[in-house]
């Protein structure tokens, strides 16, 4: 008779993958990762890269200027306020 399944069998990579130790740097190495996943999705899934008309390279660096704007802006909030 077979044993009960581990409730992590249908993972395929070890669990101990995902326990990296990097302090103060896993929110930055997220929004890094997240950025290059971004970043390729837009480039090959809703084909900006082979899109060669200028309306949509506008688009597209008008919305990384705007993401610019508003990441600067809450970085400044951030910055600014006082946490006691």
């Amino acid at each position: 008779m077979r044993d009960a399944p581990d409730e992590n069998q249908h993972c395929h990579v070890p669990r101990s993958t995902f326990n990296f130790a990097l302090g103060p740097f896993n929110p930055i190495i997220a929004l890094l990762i997240a950025t290059i996943k971004a970043t390729l999705v837009v480039l090959f899934f809703i084909h900006v890269k082979s899109a060669s008309e200028k309306l949509t390279g506008a688009v597209v660096v008008s919305g990384f200027f705007f993401l610019a704007i508003l990441l600067t802006q809450s970085l400044a909030d951030y910055l600014t306020r006082s946490w006691r």
